[in-house]
């Protein structure tokens, strides 16, 4: 059990670690989505699509 609770922050990006500590909305529910050519960073700010 307690490997399993140390490799959660591994298997969990930045966001679904701040949505799980009660942290900042998830991105997807801000009222101004990115353009196509962006996309959220884990702070919920566009920049530019990683191929």
């Amino acid at each position: 059990m307690l490997k399993n609770i140390s490799n959660l922050g591994s298997v969990l990006n930045k966001q679904e670690q701040q949505s799980i500590n009660g942290g900042t909305t998830e991105c997807r529910f801000l009222p101004h989505p990115c353009d196509d050519h962006h996309e959220f960073d884990e702070n919920c700010r566009c920049v530019p699509k990683t191929m």
